[in-house]
C-alpha cells in the first residue's frame, strides 16, 4: 500500500509540480500528446467513430511518441536532437490524420495551430524554432492546398454524430492544452519577475557592501548620514560617527604579507559587526580604515560603544597567523546643520588625537 502511495505521488509531484521552476515546457509537450493519444486509442477508437480504418495506425503511434518522449524524460535521456524528432513525427501524422479523418471539418487543424504555439514554448534554439514553424506553416498550407484543389483525396466523416463526437473531444483536450500553456506562460513570467527582483536585490546588496570586509560601502555610509541628519532636523534626534583605524597595520603588510592583511581586515571586521547594535552601521572608509554610524547616541554613548570594540579586538589575537592587532577610534557626535566632510574631518581629529596618545584607545 505504501508503494502505491508513492508511485502516486510521484505522477501528481511529475504532473502536477509544487513550484513553477518545476514546470518543464517538455512535460507539457509530451504530457499534451500522450493525453490526447490515449483520448483517441480508448474513448474514440472503440465505439468506432473513426472514418478510416487507417487511423487506427496513426492514432496509436501518436500516443507512442508522447509515451515514450515522455519516459525519456523522466530518466533524463531526451538530449537535443529527441524533441525535434518528436515534434517533426507528430507535425507529420497531424496531416495524415487531416486526410484520413475529416480534413477541415476535423479537429485537426486545432492540432496544427497548437502545434505551433507548442513548438516556441519548447525547443530552446532559435533556428530550430523556425525551420519547424515554416515546416508546420508549408505543412498546413499543402493540405489546405488539398482541401480545395483535390477534395476527393480528403476522406470525409460518414455521418454527423461522429463528427460531432470527434470535435467534442478534441474541443475539450485543446481547452486543457491551452489551459496549460497560459499556465506556463503565466509561471514563466512569475519566474522571470522573480528572478529579476532577487537580481535587483543582490545587485543592490553587492553595492551597499565591500566585497573585501562585507562592511558598507563609504557611498551607502554618506546616504544613511543624509537620512539621519534629516531624520535629526525633524526630531532633533543624535548620533555619532566613529573613525577607526588599525594600529601599524602597514607593518602587517610587510611581515606577513598582503593576503595576511586581507586576513586580518575580514576578522576585524566581523569583530567589530558583532560588537555593534544592530541599528548600527559599519562601513569601510579607505584602506585599514572603517567608519561607524551610531544613530540616537551623543558622544559620550558613542565613546562607550567604541571602546567596546577596541576591547573586542585587543583582548585575544587574530586566529591568522596569531597576529596581534589594536586599533584606534575617533568619535564625533553630528551638529545641526553639518556636512557629511565636517563631521568627518571632526571624528578624523579625534583619531589623530587617539593616534598621539599611543594608539589602541578611544578618544571623543
Amino acid at each position: 500500500m505504501e508503494k502505491i502511495k508513492q508511485i502516486l505521488k510521484f505522477i501528481l509531484r511529475f504532473f502536477f509540480p509544487y513550484s513553477p521552476e518545476q514546470y518543464i515546457p517538455k512535460r507539457l509537450y509530451f504530457f499534451t500528446t500522450l493525453t490526447s493519444g490515449i483520448a483517441y486509442t480508448f474513448i474514440v477508437g472503440p465505439y468506432k467513430l473513426f472514418v478510416h480504418p487507417t487511423v487506427f495506425i496513426t492514432v496509436p503511434i501518436l500516443f507512442l511518441i508522447g509515451f515514450i518522449g515522455l519516459g525519456l524524460h523522466v530518466l533524463g535521456k531526451m538530449g537535443k536532437r529527441y524533441p525535434v524528432f518528436f515534434i517533426t513525427a507528430q507535425l507529420v501524422l497531424n496531416a495524415v490524420l487531416w486526410i484520413l479523418n475529416g480534413g477541415m471539418g476535423s479537429p485537426i487543424g486545432i492540432a496544427i495551430l497548437l502545434d505551433f504555439c507548442l513548438i516556441f514554448a519548447i525547443l530552446d534554439v532559435e533556428w530550430k524554432k523556425v525551420v519547424l514553424f515554416f515546416f508546420n506553416l508549408g505543412l498546413a498550407g499543402l493540405l489546405y492546398f488539398l482541401q480545395y484543389t483535390f477534395p476527393s483525396l480528403i476522406v470525409p466523416y460518414n455521418d454527423a454524430k461522429t463528427q460531432f463526437f470527434d470535435n467534442t473531444v478534441v474541443f475539450f483536450a485543446s481547452f486543457v492544452v491551452i489551459g496549460q500553456l497560459f499556465y506556463q506562460i503565466f509561471q514563466g513570467f512569475q519566474i522571470e519577475r522573480k528572478r529579476a527582483t532577487e537580481a535587483l536585490k543582490k545587485l543592490e546588496t553587492d553595492g551597499q557592501r565591500d566585497p573585501l570586509t562585507g562592511a558598507y560601502t563609504r557611498k551607502f555610509i554618506e546616504k544613511i548620514f543624509e537620512d539621519l541628519s534629516n531624520y535629526n532636523r525633524k526630531t532633533r534626534a543624535r548620533f555619532c560617527v566613529v573613525m577607526c583605524d588599525l594600529d601599524h597595520f602597514k607593518m602587517v603588510n610587510d611581515t606577513y604579507g598582503h593576503l595576511a592583511g586581507d586576513a586580518v581586515l575580514k576578522e576585524f571586521s566581523a569583530r567589530a559587526m558583532d560588537a555593534l547594535r544592530k541599528s548600527d552601521y559599519f562601513g569601510r572608509y579607505g584602506g585599514e580604515e572603517f567608519l561607524i554610524v551610531l544613530p540616537l547616541v551623543d558622544s559620550i554613548g558613542g565613546a562607550q560603544i567604541a571602546e567596546k570594540v577596541r576591547m573586542l579586538i585587543s583582548q585575544s589575537p587574530m586566529t591568522t597567523e596569531e597576529i596581534k592587532v589594536t586599533a584606534s577610534f575617533g568619535v564625533a557626535e553630528y551638529r545641526p546643520g553639518e556636512s557629511f566632510e565636517s563631521l568627518i574631518s571632526h571624528a578624523d581629529n579625534m583619531l589623530y588625537t587617539a593616534k598621539n596618545s599611543g594608539r589602541n584607545c578611544v578618544r571623543y
